[in-house]
């Protein structure tokens, strides 16, 4: 693993980033659009006065009310009941890939589609579109843009018209907890609002009853006449929102492993610490003995590769051996003709992901002393 940071805006450090990257590096030279600006949320309800650029609740904001924060007027775009050609085609948030088109061909109607991406895909929640369908299929995990390009990617190569939608949600606090993993109700906000999504809290009784939130989801232009989704793709047509993103989860122990290596972890930590400096501010460690840290670590993994081999558990999951969260798939026999959730408000419907919702990456070439940049180049890192 490791991490390049040239003034990015984002974290890189997986091989699918890596890539991304090299060919970024290739391609300077070209000039791309500045930054956007940050967007904030309007607190009025039905939420009608959003603008389009992310903006981050500061630590200092109280979230156990409604967050006051400035805002200026957008016009929801006209909705077409017809389907363009443009939501037909492959675009570079949903690429045909060959491991698109295998997973779709493997899949027989709307609803399996939909089931793939909503029981399989793991959320993750920060702002603005950051892998696309092929790196939210390669990670099997994504927020609610990425899952939207991966549900998106795999209705369009099977001649399926679909779109997204952006608007604003409201839901009751509780499934918000069962949806980002957060353990108490302020937890669930700041989960998604000190990533970068635009999220305020709805108080009622000095507690907080539901979360409203920018929100991405899917329409699909899909026979229901017959079967609704699950049968022949024959009968009228219509478009049906679809939201693979929002799912609950339930939350797993995982193993005992401090039985299992058998190691005393007090002791452990205080082995750690021999030798190692530590800067006043907490700000950095040097002398750190490498190679006895790299042992212990071979050490514990010996141990569990052991116990795994004993048990026969090879297939076991990360999240069953180490603890954390599980999908609670859910089983359709039918598409539904709601979102499960309140939607408060829709103001955007587009066959592509907008410009202020993709994540960018920038190089720049400045001076410490001056602080000029002498060179700034930034482009989408999915082009």
């Amino acid at each position: 693993m490791f991490y390049i940071c040239f003034n990015t805006n984002i974290v890189l450090c997986k091989s699918f980033y890596h890539k991304v990257v090299i060919k970024k590096i290739v391609e300077l030279g070209k000039l791309i659009k500045p930054v956007q600006a940050n967007q904030t949320l309007g607190s009025s309800l039905p939420h009608k006065n959003v603008q389009v650029e992310p903006s981050i609740l500061s630590k200092d904001t109280q979230i156990t009310g409604i967050n006051k924060m400035s805002s200026t007027e957008k016009k929801a775009s006209v909705f077409s009941n017809i389907p363009a050609e443009e939501d037909l085609k492959e675009t570079s948030e949903a690429q045909f890939t060959e491991e698109i088109k295998e997973l779709a061909e493997s899949l027989n109607s709307v609803i399996e589609i939909y089931e793939y991406v909503r029981n399989n895909i793991n959320f993750e929640a920060y702002y603005g579109s950051r892998k696309g369908a092929v790196g939210t299929l390669d990670q099997m995990a994504g927020n609610d843009i990425d899952q939207a390009s991966l549900l998106i990617s795999l209705l369009r190569y099977k001649g399926i018209p679909a779109r997204y939608v952006r608007g604003t949600i409201e839901i009751p606090v509780e499934k918000v907890m069962g949806w980002t993993g957060g353990e108490t109700p302020q937890d669930a906000v700041r989960i998604l609002a000190s990533l970068g999504i635009p999220t305020v809290s709805v108080v009622s009784g000095g507690k907080i009853s539901h979360v409203r939130t920018e929100h991405v989801w899917v329409e699909a232009y899909v026979p229901y006449q017959y079967y609704r989704g699950a049968g022949p793709m024959k009968g009228q047509k219509i478009w049906v929102p679809l939201d693979p993103s929002f799912k609950q989860h339930e939350k797993i122990e995982g193993l005992d492993l401090s039985s299992i290596i058998d190691i005393d972890t007090e002791a452990s930590i205080e082995g750690f610490k021999d030798g190692i400096i530590v800067s006043d501010k907490l700000l950095s460690v040097s002398r750190v003995n490498v190679q006895s840290v790299s042992e212990k670590i071979e050490n514990v993994d010996a141990k569990i590769e052991e116990f795994i081999n004993q048990k026969g558990l090879e297939k076991i999951k990360s999240e069953e051996l180490i603890g954390g969260k599980r999908i609670i798939p859910q089983d359709l026999d039918m598409l539904p003709l709601s979102l499960p959730y309140k939607v408060d408000a829709v103001y955007e419907k587009t066959s592509v992901v907008p410009k202020e919702l993709r994540e960018n990456i920038v190089f720049s070439i400045g001076s410490n002393y001056t602080g000029s940049n002498d060179f700034k180049y930034e482009a989408y890192i999915l082009d």
